[in-house]
């Protein structure tokens, strides 16, 4: 916003008084039809460079480069030095700049006059000003001026244009700033696009994430419902060996007395896994719905269920459980889906021995669950470009999402590999 002194006193030029001779037809021909046509000239130009910069647009794939299109675009038409977008977050509380050739000094002093109000200032004026000019000193001692330009998409502040300037870019000229409007509509517009696409290809790498799971999750359920069956199965020549290892005690042999204890304690181990298998197959309708749950009864019982699998690849696991950790919103199938993620992950080691950690802590509204593994995994490497491609750690994301909370991963091959997931004592939604 700046304060232009004005008159609307017009004078002919002296050459347009002269009427003798042969000059007038030349003052005729020089001054009005001459100028008619200049400003003709210079609307053909201008519009020829919006539509040469609008092809220009349309072949570019990122937001980057559209700026950078819009920056040198404004540079080459006006007198202008830089031109940078910036774009407000989420919360509309910070302004981000976009682009490459990002000046620090422009962007500290943006933050500045953001964190001050100023910007709240300019889109509040902006229904009586089009643009707010500043005035500051280079070091040279030249004048800059930095005209900040609002901008708003569908009537929501959507950031601001910085251009910088040595000269006044607007004054009294409401073409260069039609020029400005308009690159900055085709710019805008492209955005647009590439973060509609680029939404688009989210939801669809989220989609076949989910298909992924789905095919995996029927495939385990025909092999539950096969392994099922066949424990059923075994159950029965179980209990026939235990009738028959009773019968045989009964004969009052002692040499065969330590035979028996080990067969019968063998067969009370196989009962025993075969039980937590069952249980942990057996899905409760109540486990689809969010309710408070003890994580670290969960982390037991699941505990048990992996305890085998874990001694097969001759690791060590440690429980190592904060009393009195409050209550988790969330569901006994989520936590499993979580831990079995995990697991899958850490039995994917090419790594035969090491040693694994359970560990829960609360602190500051949140129970961290972290899983601490001796070996290194190449999934949970953050030098890994292909680690948000993996269909564990999707749906981990994906679980953790829904719980509001979060988690981290890291694996280096002198330190080992952690997985810490982070629960939120209160949650802000109630969706599931």
């Amino acid at each position: 916003m700046r304060i232009v002194k004005d008159t609307e006193i017009e004078y002919r030029p002296f050459l347009g008084t002269l009427h003798n001779g042969n000059n007038q037809e030349k003052v005729r021909l020089a001054y009005p039809e001459d100028n008619h046509n200049f400003n003709r000239d210079a609307y053909t130009n201008d519009l020829n460079n919006i539509i040469a910069f609008q092809k220009a647009v349309e072949k570019t794939d990122t937001i980057i480069k559209t700026t950078e299109e819009l920056s040198g675009f404004l540079k080459q038409n006006l007198e202008v030095s830089n031109a940078q977008l910036f774009f407000f977050n989420k919360t509309k509380n910070q302004l981000n700049p976009i682009g490459t050739n990002n000046n620090g000094n422009i962007i500290s002093f943006i933050t500045h006059l953001n964190n001050e109000g100023s910007i709240d200032w300019i889109f509040e004026n902006n229904t009586s000003s089009k643009f707010t000019e500043l005035v500051t000193y280079t070091v040279n001692g030249n004048l800059t001026k930095l005209i900040i330009i609002p901008i708003f998409q569908r009537n929501k502040r959507k950031g601001i244009l910085l251009l910088t300037a040595l000269s006044d870019v607007f004054i009294n000229d409401d073409t260069n700033y039609n020029i400005v409007q308009s690159s900055l509509i085709i710019a805008l517009l492209k955005i647009e696009s590439i973060l509609h696409k680029l939404q688009a290809k989210e939801a669809t790498k989220e989609l076949q994430l989910y298909q992924s799971k789905m095919l995996n999750d029927n495939r385990l359920l025909a092999v539950g419902e096969m392994a099922i069956g066949a424990v059923e199965e075994i159950l029965n020549p179980m209990q026939v060996i235990l009738s028959y290892t009773d019968m045989l005690a009964l004969e009052n042999n002692i040499s065969n007395q330590q035979s028996i204890r080990i067969i019968k304690e063998q067969i009370d181990q196989v009962t025993k896994v075969i039980s937590n298998l069952m249980k942990f197959s057996r899905r409760e309708d109540e486990s689809v719905s969010l309710k408070p749950i003890n994580i670290n009864a969960l982390l037991k019982e699941y505990y048990k269920i992996i305890e085998s699998s874990i001694c097969n690849k001759n690791y060590e696991i440690i429980l190592d459980l904060q009393r009195d950790v409050p209550m988790v919103i969330s569901n006994r199938d989520y936590i499993y889906q979580l831990l079995t993620n995990i697991f899958a992950i850490i039995l994917s080691a090419d790594v035969n021995d090491g040693g694994i950690l359970l560990q829960t802590k609360y602190s500051n509204n949140f129970i961290s669950l972290r899983v601490v593994f001796t070996g290194y995994l190449n999934t949970l490497d953050s030098k890994n470009l292909e680690v948000d491609e993996d269909l564990s750690i999707g749906i981990i994301r994906s679980i953790m999402e829904k719980h509001e909370g979060s988690y981290q991963t890291n694996s280096n091959p002198d330190t080992g590999s952690t997985i810490v997931l982070n629960f939120p004592v209160q949650r802000r939604g109630n969706g599931n």
